[in-house]
């Protein structure tokens, strides 16, 4: 319960006399409350848990709010959040356009937008990382603050590099080694010829369409 005292009555001499006043059942405002409470405390743990970082930048007057995640990530010192150029000075000049149109993305749609850009940290390292975020609106639907999410992708595009090395390599090698590469889905009855097979047996169309009659149209006959 929550007492509250709506007046104070007094004699003429200005003494106490009575006092009116209520009391509010609040059980439900303050379980709404710890409600929200707990979820909030489950994101936060999920956050840390996924190395999310979580931040908010009020659009009226610059400000921001980053949690330690969100700091940790963009290499800054906690507890005042950096202003947005400073932010985006930690970003590879490369990808100062691609981070320029997305903000601007974001304050005139209505939909969450991404962008992957590469932070500069103290170190001298490069981190790759997915920022993702949405205008909040008034009822006029002016963008009064950008709230969003930031990830660390560096694994998955050092992944993504080496992967693509290997597979560079491995044509390379092939070529050199006059290796053609075919596949032939039986369900389908569809073939598929590289660049190297077809030069194999002669073939100069990229559009040719290979088939097991066209392949063996093209073996000799005695084998």
């Amino acid at each position: 319960l929550r007492d509250v005292y709506k007046r104070q009555e007094r004699d003429g001499a200005g003494r106490p006399v009575r006092v009116v006043g209520a009391a509010v059942d609040v059980t439900e405002e303050r379980a709404a409350a710890q409600r929200l409470s707990d979820a909030l405390q489950r994101l936060k743990l999920a956050a840390e848990a996924g190395n999310i970082g979580i931040w908010e930048r009020d659009l009226r007057d610059g400000s921001a709010i980053w949690d330690a995640t969100q700091f940790k990530l963009m290499d800054f010192p906690p507890p005042n959040a950096p202003t947005r150029e400073q932010t985006l000075a930690r970003v590879h000049p490369d990808d100062h356009a691609r981070v320029r149109a997305w903000w601007q993305r974001m304050i005139d749609g209505h939909e969450p937008q991404e962008v992957e850009s590469r932070v500069l940290r103290s170190d001298g390292t490069l981190m790759h990382v997915a920022t993702r975020g949405i205008a909040v609106r008034d009822a006029a639907g002016s963008a009064l603050r950008i709230v969003g999410t930031t990830i660390d992708v560096t694994a998955q595009r050092r992944s993504e590099q080496e992967r693509d090395l290997l597979f560079e390599r491995l044509q390379l090698a092939m070529k050199t080694a006059r290796m053609g590469v075919w596949e032939r889905r039986e369900q389908e009855r569809h073939e598929t010829w590289d660049a190297q097979m077809r030069a194999i047996y002669g073939i100069d169309d990229p559009a040719w369409q290979p088939s097991r009659a066209a392949w063996l149209a093209r073996v000799h006959p005695a084998d």
